[in-house]
Parts: structure tokens; C-alpha cells; sequence
């Protein structure tokens, strides 16, 4: 019986142990709500002045690319790419040209850490920590200005479904990627 009931539990362990194996993942996300499109938001309000007024405005993204390492467990070890657009049209009454068209370009990369708390066949849940620099290339007009500037990611939650190599997920949190991101992700 003791024989039995260990060949049974060496049998399950080898069937779960595909789950917890070191393996990598890459995803493609989009979200909404981000650092930088709050940021872009509140510099617009403060800067616009009071006598000119928007044609017209979008904010694209973020857009992003993520690829982890799984080193343990429970930890992985990956990078985040963003990219994000920002384009306003402004009527102008103190400029020469009555329509300012304004874009910057913003690019993001982020290494990052995701702690799995629960890994199954089906589902898990995790949360993530980034850190890094985006990169904005603006364009006003005729004249061009670049910048970098830190930029983060904080997933307090992260939910993911689907089968073993692909599986749709969501996360809130806040930072580049968003106060909500969604995408789809390939583990192999």
C-alpha cells in the first residue's frame, strides 16, 4: 500500500511538474490610463493658455511588449517596450500659423520582476514591478525636442487564462503600461 501510494504521488508530481518549470513567456499588451498620458494631460492643462483651444486630440497606447525568464517558481525575470503617441491639433490666437499640431513620440523600457502566486494549468495570478527610462521625441510645428525621463510599472494584480503555452490576461495597477492592461501571452 505505502508503495502504491508513493508510485501515485511521483506519477502527480511529474504531470504538475510541467507548470513550475523554468520556461519563458512573451506577451503584447495594450492599456489604458498611463503615467505618461495623465502626465501628458496635466502639462496640457497647465500650459495651453487660456485663449486657445483644441481642434483636436488623441493619445495612442501605451502599446507594449513584454518578455519574462522564469528562475524559480515563483520569480521571473523579464523587460517591458512601450511605445505611446500623443498628437493634439491647438487654434492657436498667439501664434503666426492659427493651428499648432503637436506629437511626441514616447518609447519605454522597463526591466521588470513578476512574482506568481498561483500557477496552474488553466489560470494564474501574479503581480509585477518594473523600472526604467522612457525616451520622448516631440515634434511642434517645425521644431523638434527629445527627452528621457524615469518611468515604472506597479501590477498589484494580474490575472491570466486560457491553456498551457497561450493565455489571455488582465492587470491593474499603475504606471507605463496603464491603470488597466490587457493583452495575450505565449509561455514556452
Amino acid at each position: 500500500m505505502v508503495a502504491f501510494v508513493a508510485l501515485m504521488a511521483s506519477t502527480n508530481a511529474k504531470a504538475q511538474s510541467h507548470l513550475y518549470e523554468t520556461t519563458d513567456e512573451v506577451s503584447i499588451a495594450y492599456g489604458a490610463g498611463s503615467c505618461l498620458q495623465i502626465i501628458d494631460d496635466i502639462l496640457t492643462v497647465f500650459t495651453l493658455p487660456s485663449h486657445d483651444e483644441y481642434e483636436s486630440k488623441r493619445f495612442i497606447g501605451p502599446l507594449s511588449v513584454e518578455y519574462f525568464h522564469h528562475v524559480s517558481k515563483v520569480v521571473s525575470l523579464g523587460a517591458v517596450l512601450s511605445y505611446s503617441h500623443s498628437h493634439r491639433k491647438v487654434a492657436s490666437s498667439s501664434k503666426p500659423s492659427p493651428t499648432v499640431k503637436m506629437d511626441i513620440y514616447y518609447l519605454t523600457l522597463l526591466p521588470a520582476v513578476k512574482f506568481d502566486w498561483k500557477r496552474a494549468e488553466s489560470y494564474g495570478l501574479y503581480s509585477k514591478l518594473a523600472a526604467g527610462m522612457s525616451l520622448a521625441m516631440g515634434k511642434f510645428d517645425s521644431d523638434k525636442a527629445n527627452g528621457t525621463a524615469f518611468n515604472f510599472q506597479v501590477s498589484l494584480i494580474g490575472a491570466e487564462f486560457g491553456g498551457t503555452q497561450w493565455r489571455g490576461f488582465g492587470e491593474l495597477g499603475f504606471g507605463e503600461q496603464g491603470i488597466i492592461c490587457a493583452g495575450i501571452r505565449h509561455k514556452f
